[in-house]
């Protein structure tokens, strides 16, 4: 009998801690304020995350609205926005999956609304900070912000710092399917 309390305990041990090791789940959601989102938005990063990954913008105008629009934003997730993300996935020649779309701002008059494409990452240990590059990638986009291969118009910036700055986020591969 007291054989098999141990195994027993053992193996509440092994499925309790041991299991964590071998199958990471998700992090957590930092705990902070919520940015300003439809109800079926998921995976966004808090404001304060938000902020902290805008830190790494170079240039100081861009970083500035950036930081702002992280509390300021409106981020758009329902039918219409995935029917929105689905076009933008089949007009890519890489194949990679949309993460987000913003339309083009500026510093002075930065764009007010994103949609956000909610992906489930191959990676789930590093869902969180994907989630927070492409987020400011997109924000970055309201405030002016181009793709390096992109022509600059009047006030539009290339890379800054600015995360996926070529328009693609490398270390932080979708799912097959894309959507949580």
């Amino acid at each position: 009998m007291e054989r098999q309390v141990k195994v027993f305990q053992l193996m509440v041990w092994a499925m309790t801690f041991g299991c964590a090791a071998t199958h990471p789940e998700e992090r957590v959601p930092e705990r902070g304020t919520p940015v300003h989102a439809d109800a079926a938005c998921k995976g966004l990063p808090s404001v304060e995350a938000c902020q902290e990954t805008a830190g790494s913008i170079e240039d100081d105008r861009l970083r500035a609205c950036v930081t702002q629009q992280c509390s300021r934003i409106w981020v758009r997730c329902n039918a219409m926005t995935d029917a929105q993300c689905a076009a933008h996935d089949r007009r890519r020649p890489s194949g990679r999956k949309v993460l987000g779309i913003s339309s083009i701002g500026s510093c002075e008059a930065p764009h007010r609304l994103i949609v956000w494409c909610s992906r489930q990452f191959k990676d789930p240990r590093r869902a969180a900070r994907c989630a927070e590059d492409a987020f400011v990638h997109e924000l970055a986009h309201s405030c002016g912000f181009r793709h390096d291969a992109d022509v600059l118009q009047d006030g539009q910036l290339h890379d800054m710092g600015v995360p996926g700055h070529d328009g693609s986020l490398r270390n932080c591969p979708v799912q097959e399917g894309g959507s949580r």
